[in-house]
């Protein structure tokens, strides 16, 4: 082997496009953002809702977890035959194999660069799955303290209405007894 082949730059690998990797969009944004208002005239409604929107958007967020995960291990899985294929080229070219050089390679390679879009696309998803379901989280807190101000806005409607009550039946209690009191002196009303 001569000096020349040890120092020559390997073959530039031919420019094919990149394969995109499907990634699933699991969240539908404008769906969840529908989900997660509510309407202060039907707050009933958003309580019995609120539940079923937790469930849902929680196995939408791990499904966007478990995206991720099993594209990283396509990533490790990839990058251990993209070495091997790499490595056996550069032999048969006859250039000196450095691990620098290897993972250069194996960094440049189409099938890598493409996972690893993947993964930043299914980190993007999961992030977003993240966010809506900790949207839902504040949901819950906002319906809590709607509902609290409604029970105390009721009492006070309540404690209204019962003081009225109230009032009327004295002048109404006062007014009988006035009418059976002339009624026993004789005096018309």
């Amino acid at each position: 082997m001569s000096d020349e082949q040890v120092l020559a730059a390997p073959t530039p690998a031919p420019k094919t496009p990149l394969v995109r990797i499907k990634v699933d969009q699991i969240i539908d944004s404008a769906q969840a953002r529908k989900d997660s208002s509510f309407s202060m005239a039907d707050i009933s409604t958003a309580f019995q809702d609120q539940m079923g929107f937790r469930v849902h958007y929680g196995e939408l967020k791990a499904k966007a977890e478990r995206q991720v995960n099993d594209l990283k291990l396509k990533l490790e899985a990839a990058e251990s035959a993209v070495y091997r294929t790499v490595r056996d080229d550069l032999t048969k070219q006859g250039i000196k194999i450095t691990e620098a050089l290897l993972d250069r390679e194996v960094a440049a390679h189409k099938t890598i660069l493409a996972i690893k879009l993947a993964i930043n696309e299914a980190k993007q998803i999961e992030t977003v799955g993240k966010a809506i379901y900790d949207a839902f989280d504040d949901r819950q807190k906002m319906l809590m303290s709607a509902g609290a101000k409604d029970r105390v806005e009721m009492e006070g409607e309540i404690r209204m209405n019962v003081a009225s009550g109230q009032a009327a039946a004295v002048k109404s209690g006062a007014q009988d007894m006035l009418t059976r009191r002339n009624q026993v002196a004789g005096i018309a009303s």
